[in-house]
C-alpha cells in the first residue's frame, strides 16, 4: 500500500499547521492555541496573508497597500510565534483569501487532525 504524505506525517508524529493571517492577526491568544495544537510534536507552520483589498483597488491593479499590509500582518505573526519557540515561515497570498488558501495547500498539505 502506498503511503501519502500525510499518512507520513502521522507516522512520524510531524504537524504541518495552516495558519491565515487576516485583519485580526496578530491576536494575543494565537501562540497558546498554536503551542496546543501542536503538542509539543514536531511541526511546520505556514503563515499565509492575503492580500486583502478593495474591489476598485483590486480593479485599478492598486495592490501596493494591500501587498503591504499583508506583510506586515504576516511579519507581525511570525515573530510572535517565534517569540514563543514556534518554527514558522510565511508567504503573502492572492487578494481572495480562499484563493490564496487553495494557492498554499498546493505546496503546504496542512496535517488533518
Amino acid at each position: 500500500m502506498r503511503q501519502t504524505g500525510l499518512d507520513h506525517d502521522r507516522q512520524s508524529n510531524e504537524v504541518h499547521l495552516l495558519l491565515v493571517a487576516n485583519r485580526t492577526c496578530p491576536c494575543p491568544a494565537l501562540p497558546g492555541q498554536v503551542l496546543e495544537r501542536i503538542g509539543g510534536r514536531t511541526a511546520e507552520v505556514l503563515v499565509l496573508a492575503p492580500a486583502l483589498n478593495s474591489r476598485l483597488r483590486h480593479w485599478v491593479s492598486d495592490i501596493d497597500g494591500a501587498v503591504r499590509a499583508a506583510e506586515a500582518r504576516m511579519h507581525d505573526t511570525i515573530h510572535e510565534l517565534r517569540r514563543h519557540g514556534v518554527e514558522v515561515k510565511g508567504e503573502v497570498g492572492d487578494a481572495d483569501p480562499l484563493a490564496a488558501i487553495a494557492d498554499a495547500l498546493v505546496s503546504f498539505p496542512p496535517t488533518r487532525s
